[in-house]
């Protein structure tokens, strides 16, 4: 009882002067993000081996199979990054506050879902989506799961290490370059990868889910909007979310060159989807700089 009082004391302490290697802002982007991604690829092995399926495989499983050990994923998900924060930069960890996230996450899971539906009704209206019927919603609890686990991952890492650190280091307009950039380079392993498909990426996911984020100083928004993203895209829709393909709630068939639809890798890296990201991003920019929330450029090795 006494240990476990004095870490509490110990990280309710006001942070002491004097230099210290968790000062530097590479320090704390890369054991940070670091940490949350080893995390991840330990939970992905580990939930793979002890359900003997392939990634890919996982949608299909049984809800109640994966409850447990995706709940303990995103839980742990979570405290990684919250430890990590209180050991390093010794401060409360706001971007996860309890304080609005019911209604930063709402919101965003709607914005997903709007987003989404317009790149499909933008492809409707060119002739390139056909409705084939309502398939049933028996994966969705599945899929709905998965989404979430590996969302709260990657935007803890993406967003809540990588961006934020650079941001405070590096500024706003360097920080959504280079958090873009590695965002989108990340997914060319995936399968039916392009650079048009990482463009894509980058732009709508790096860029415009940062910009959610310099807007708000919550994770909650851009969780919700990724969320909201990947799950009408996936659960609703049918369509392969980045590579890997799904059975949807409702059935729809692409058509059309790979530039427009997407091909394989789904349409996120459709050109259409580029192109809504864009004017996405440029509408969270242009409120970040009217409510003087845009940091400048600067260069700040040491954060404190």
């Amino acid at each position: 009882m006494r240990f476990e009082e004095n870490i509490s004391k110990w990280l309710r302490a006001p942070k002491q002067p004097g230099k210290s290697a968790f000062d530097l802002a590479i320090v704390r982007l890369l054991l940070l993000a670091g940490v949350v991604r080893s995390l991840q690829l330990g939970w992905v092995v580990l939930i793979t081996r002890a359900l003997n399926a392939r990634v890919s495989d996982l949608f299909s499983e049984p809800f109640f199979a994966l409850l447990p050990w995706l709940l303990a994923a995103i839980v742990t998900a979570f405290m990684a990054y919250w430890l990590g924060v209180r050991l390093m930069e010794q401060r409360q960890v706001t971007e996860l506050g309890c304080s609005g996230a019911a209604r930063y996450l709402t919101l965003g899971v709607i914005g997903g879902f709007v987003l989404f539906g317009a790149v499909v009704c933008s492809l409707w209206a060119r002739g390139r989506v056909t409705y084939e019927g309502y398939a049933g919603w028996t994966g969705l609890p599945s899929t709905t799961l998965l989404f979430a686990a590996g969302v709260t991952f990657e935007e803890l890492i993406y967003r809540g290490a990588i961006f934020r650190v650079m941001e405070e280091s590096l500024g706003t307009t360097i920080a959504l370059a280079l958090s873009a950039l590695i965002f989108g380079l990340s997914h060319l392993a995936n399968n039916a990868a392009t650079l048009a498909s990482a463009l894509s990426i980058a732009v709508t996911g790096g860029i415009a889910f940062a910009l959610s984020y310099t807007l708000t100083r919550s994770l909650w928004l851009p969780i919700g909007l990724h969320f909201g993203w990947n799950f009408t895209q996936g659960a609703v829709c049918g369509a392969a979310v980045s590579g890997y393909p799904l059975h949807g709630a409702f059935r729809f068939t692409l058509s059309g060159p790979t530039l427009v639809t997407g091909g394989a890798f789904g349409p996120e890296a459709s050109i259409y989807t580029t192109v809504l990201g864009i004017f996405f991003a440029l509408g969270l920019a242009g409120l970040a700089h009217q409510r003087s929330l845009w940091a400048p450029l600067r260069l700040r090795l040491r954060l404190p």
